[in-house]
């Protein structure tokens, strides 16, 4: 048992590592990307292997005027990030309507760079003003779409009961589906319950706990 245990603290200890790696290249050769996706969806299926290959290398980003100038706009963005992965296609999503901006689709040469992209989003819009602000999100299938519009709709109603019982806590959606607990710790400060187990999304019964 302690065998086991020891090495399941080595694998958790090279996650981490390679998980750091990642969000810190924001350039690296295929084979190198590559090897390094391969370990993390071993470790992580959920965060690391959409389901497609296609859906691995988009992203979907939202909030960004209609000028004509996609493309530009996407370039002028990396650059001011000093980011040296360039998107190689794209693509407004959805029916043009007034008043509304469309989403836009960004292919990506990998799913390796569309990660470091929006890794290093993430990062810069905390760091510069001048970075603007836009939704940044992973691709996902239909059926991936479905289940994270219903995991937003328990987590609403888990915020609901959880309001209603005068409880301090808040419940929200990562980018990959999952519902996350937070709630204050012994200093005021809000973290994430690590050891909170999520209802099943597809469970009429789920409520707040």
């Amino acid at each position: 048992m302690d065998s086991c245990l020891k090495l399941w603290d080595n694998i958790l200890e090279r996650f981490d590592s390679l998980s750091k790696r990642l969000d810190s290249l924001s350039k690296q050769t295929n084979s190198e990307s590559e090897e390094l996706l391969k370990i993390l969806k071993l470790l992580d299926p959920v965060k690391y292997g959409p389901s497609t290959q296609e859906d691995q290398s988009q992203l979907i980003l939202g909030n960004i005027e209609e000028t004509g100038d996609d493309a530009d706009f996407m370039t002028n963005l990396c650059t001011k990030m000093g980011c040296d992965v360039i998107p190689i296609k794209v693509q407004r999503i959805g029916r043009k309507l007034a008043n509304r901006k469309r989403l836009l689709k960004v292919s990506f040469p990998s799913q390796f760079d569309a990660y470091a992209f929006k890794s290093k989003y993430t990062q810069m819009k905390k760091q510069d003003a001048d970075i603007p602000f836009i939704r940044v999100r992973t691709n996902r299938s239909k059926e991936e779409q479905l289940q994270f519009k219903k995991a937003i709709k328990l987590a609403k109603k888990l915020n609901g009961e959880a309001k209603k019982a005068k409880v301090t806590c808040s419940y929200s959606v990562s980018d990959n589906g999952e519902i996350w607990k937070y709630a204050p710790n012994s200093k005021g400060k809000w973290r994430r319950v690590n050891d909170w187990v999520a209802p099943e999304v597809n469970n009429k019964s789920s409520g707040f706990k």
